[in-house]
């Protein structure tokens, strides 16, 4: 496939978010409740054919934020200046810019609006308030305006506030529209209209149409699969038109009639088709028939955004849309308004931080040239010396994409804004699913364990099916696990409980089909059975090893390094378990028999084996789950941009966070066990989770008090719980840096309204600091210990974690000695990164709080400490 197109980058002076021509982020007309699962259960939307053709025209025209009015009279010229600047060579008659502007507490009241000046004129500005400071006033606000624009222009504008509505977004009279999903049940068909939530058969389907101008409009969709084993075959969003149809696959664009319909990065989400003819022009976006790497399965969903516009030729409307106009703000006016928190502007200081960051980029951007990887994507297959730990969707580690928005924010440079942007949908498509979840790195690992546990499950279902008298429902399940693991063969009783842990888990699920129930525990129980597996041969087991000789002479060979493991050899371990010889009567023993109705569904073979980027498996490690529930990047993607669905995303995830049982209280849970059981407690989990937290404030302050309150009570219930935790048990750098970046931003954000919690938090960042820079801190490799009990091993790119926690802790640090050594030991941190980032996760090790660390280390720190 065709490499990213990369914008040329721009320094500029000024700085903050995407615009573009028609650039296809989310329109604001989403509706619901985002942190709320869909319904799946209306049978209403559940009827095939349901919808059609509209049959004509439609008038469509939606207003931003309920607020829109009469023409705002604007106080020009503006305070702030905009500068937006066109870098692709690409005339531009009627560029629609989009930026997100920061503001500081207190500085716009939810009745003002955003003016844009060109000099003494106002443009139409079309306002949208992003979120909320504590005292209500607008945090970050959205700007929407034309603009004219030559080839390689500069533009600089200014900003002000008005009192006043927004305009109205413009009526548009547009052909008929409909969706089409065609799946293993039958063809489904509706209407594509704005703010659409439904259920069809085993999808959940999101659809927005959004003006943009009276002759482009934006309409984007997003489908996701609920169920197992009913993948799609075909989606194609039909268009009614007239005359002959002129399409160009390579660009994602097609024209027929009066209008032109091009898909946003059309390599980048999918394969796309497209054809006219017959008074329908199609745009087949995900055909099952070219799936090839991205299979449909329960957990899989995609987003589409399609630009449609009058008269437009498809190459030219491809290429404008693919290069997007940028806006920029001025990188110390953000840094002052404080709304993007703790951030360090560019200097001298930083400009070989900059440089390196860029490098890693360019690293990255080269990573995405294998055919497999579709667009800022990235997959950790058997990375390193690390083995299957990587085997599947990569880029969240650590959270990269935060890094890049910070650089754009810090530096004025629009040049990374494109792949952080893409970075975070992507996070949004590929890893979160509906319930707020986020799946992990290991998802194709996961894969092979469930497929091999899909054949245990079957045997399993055999085996309690046999015989009359047997109890029937779920208790019959429980007593067939009791006698094929008797308590001489399993001696502490581990498949009676996981047994009993797996009935309650799908009992929640409320599953009404009672076969389906029944084949879902069998499944689960089956899966943690593969696991089990390789538990077992990590171990050492010697009767896997015997039983690996029965399976597989060949696979009895001497253990492999972690890198030499294949995707064969892992399904042979997890066949091979001990846990599976009381199923060897009943399931398959062949590896290449199991997986071969697999390979000929998801395409493949050993050598050449599917990628997954999810794979909705029972959660079997908690630790790592938490630990890459990574939200900043879709909150700072909607602060910039607008788009709703990294919003709604966001807050399906606050709301796994707050339920009963949810992630937060698991994270507790998971860190007080470990605190009273374990020498050293792996806390960077609650790091991650606290991150997520404050993240999640941000967006949610005023815009849903409900849940804002409910977050704000579970921060801190954790903080609360990690100050329980003494640095001399913390695992080692790693989770010193997440946590210590953690406790200094709770402080920064709350030392004021919660002053006692925030005042401890401060103390333990002061004492992780001193801690580790004493007793962890390599000085002849300038760097830290991995670990606390292993002096062996240092860490390079997992040391720079540590900078903002050394920076905060040195510039509030009473004791001049206790400054010094902080802040000595954050400078050599920060002199050192002259290295180059090879992978995402070096790169998100490297820059996640190194921007933010240089509000204190650059001139004397005072006035981001004072904010």
């Amino acid at each position: 496939m065709s490499r990213l197109p990369r914008i040329a980058a721009v320094v500029l002076l000024l700085l903050v978010t995407s615009a573009c021509e028609g650039l296809p982020r989310r329109p604001n007309g989403h509706r619901g409740g985002a942190s709320t699962p869909p319904d799946t259960s209306d049978p209403q939307d559940q009827d095939q054919g349901s919808g059609g053709d509209q049959g004509g025209d439609t008038d469509i025209g939606n207003a931003d934020n309920g607020n829109s009015g009469g023409t705002v009279v604007g106080n020009c010229p503006g305070s702030i200046t905009l500068t937006v600047a066109e870098t692709a060579h690409t005339a531009r008659p009627s560029a629609l810019v989009e930026a997100g502007i920061p503001l500081a507490p207190g500085a716009m009241s939810r009745d003002q609006v955003l003016t844009v000046c060109s000099g003494d004129q106002a443009l139409p500005v079309r306002t949208k308030s992003l979120s909320y400071w504590p005292d209500g006033s607008v945090r970050w606000a959205l700007a929407r305006f034309p603009l004219a624009l030559k080839s390689g222009e500069t533009r600089r504008l200014t900003v002000a506030l008005a009192d006043g509505k927004s305009p109205a977004a413009p009526a548009v009279k547009l052909p008929a529209m409909s969706l089409k999903l065609r799946t293993e049940r039958g063809e489904f068909s509706f209407d594509v209209k704005d703010g659409q939530s439904r259920t069809v058969g085993d999808h959940f389907v999101q659809t927005w149409v959004e003006p943009l101008t009276s002759d482009r409009v934006r309409v984007t969709t997003h489908i996701a699969q609920l169920n197992r084993d009913a993948s799609w075959r075909d989606l194609s969003l039909e268009i009614a038109a007239s005359g002959r149809a002129d399409a160009d696959n390579g660009a994602g664009a097609i024209r027929m009639g009066e209008w032109t319909a091009a898909v946003y990065r059309a390599d980048d989400r999918g394969p796309v088709n497209l054809t006219g003819a017959g008074g329908v022009m199609r745009l087949s976006l995900y055909p099952g028939d070219k799936l090839g790497h991205y299979p449909a399965d329960k957990g899989y969903h995609v987003s589409h955004q399609i630009i449609l516009e009058r008269g437009a030729e498809p190459r030219d409307l491809a290429r404008r849309i693919n290069n997007p106009v940028h806006g920029a703000l001025d990188p110390a006016y953000i840094a002052s308004t404080g709304a993007a928190g703790l951030l360090g502007p560019a200097g001298q200081d930083s400009r070989s931080i900059d440089q390196s960051l860029l490098a890693g980029v360019d690293n990255l951007r080269r990573s995405q040239k294998q055919d497999v990887n579709r667009g800022m994507a990235s997959w950790g297959d058997f990375a390193a010396d690390e083995g299957s730990a990587y085997l599947g969707y990569y880029n969240h580690e650590y959270d990269p994409d935060s890094a890049l928005l910070q650089y754009v924010l810090h530096s004025g440079d629009t040049g990374p804004l494109d792949d952080a942007l893409d970075m975070a949908v992507q996070f949004a498509d590929n890893c979160v699913n509906l319930k707020g979840q986020v799946y992990q790195h290991r998802s194709t690992t996961y894969a092979i364990t469930g497929t091999v546990g899909k054949a245990a499950g079957a045997a399993l279902v055999q085996t309690w099916r046999q015989g009359s008298d047997r109890p029937s429902g779920d208790e019959r399940i429980v007593k067939a696990i009791d006698r094929l693991y008797p308590p001489s063969k399993d001696t502490q009783g581990r498949a009676h409980k996981l047994a009993l842990r797996v009935i309650k888990g799908v009992r929640a699920e409320n599953i009404s089909d009672p076969a389906a129930h029944e084949r879902e525990i069998a499944n689960s129980l089956g899966y943690f059975m593969a696991e089990e597996s390789m538990q077992e041969y990590r171990r050492g087991s010697p009767g896997i090893k015997k039983r690996l000789q029965q399976l597989d002479p060949q696979a009895a060979r001497q253990k492999p390094q972690k890198g030499d493991i294949t995707t064969r050899d892992l399904a042979l371990v997890q066949r091979a378990g001990m846990s599976m010889a009381p199923l060897d009567k009943t399931m398959t023993r062949s590896v290449d028999d199991i997986f071969a109705p697999f390979f000929a569904r998801y395409g493949g073979d050993w050598d050449h084996f599917p990628r997954f980027h999810f794979y909705d498996a029972p959660n079997v490690e908690e630790t790592h789950s938490g630990s890459h529930t990574l939200v900043e990047m879709l909150v700072w993607g909607h602060l910039l941009t607008g788009d709703p669905h990294l919003r709604d995303m966001a807050l399906r995830i606050a709301g796994d966070f707050v339920a009963d049982g949810g992630l937060v209280d698991r994270t507790i849970e998971m860190t007080e066990g470990m605190n009273r059981d374990k020498d050293m407690v792996h806390i960077r989990t609650a790091g991650w989770t606290l991150i997520n937290l404050l993240s999640l404030e941000t967006l949610t302050a005023h815009a849903e008090p409900a849940l804002a309150a409910a977050l704000a009570e579970k921060t801190d219930q954790l903080v609360s719980v990690i100050l329980e935790v003494p640095p001399r048990k913390y695992e080692g750098v790693i989770h010193a840096g997440v946590v210590s970046e953690a406790l200094a931003r709770y402080h920064h954000a709350h030392q004021k309204d919660r002053q006692a919690l925030a005042s401890r938090a401060l103390a333990m960042v002061i004492d992780v600091g001193v801690f580790f820079t004493g007793n962890q801190w390599a000085a002849s490799e300038n760097r830290f210990y991995y670990r606390q009990d292993d002096h062996s091993k240092t860490l390079q790119a997992g040391s720079y974690l540590m900078m903002l926690g050394l920076a905060y802790g040195g510039a509030h640090a009473e004791s001049a000695a206790t400054r010094n050594q902080l802040l000595g030991c954050a400078h050599s941190l920060l002199n050192s990164m002259d290295k180059t980032a090879t992978t995402s996760k070096s790169l998100g090790m490297m820059f996640r709080s190194t921007f933010r660390a240089l509000a204190f280390l650059q001139g004397d720190g005072s006035r981001a400490k004072g904010r």
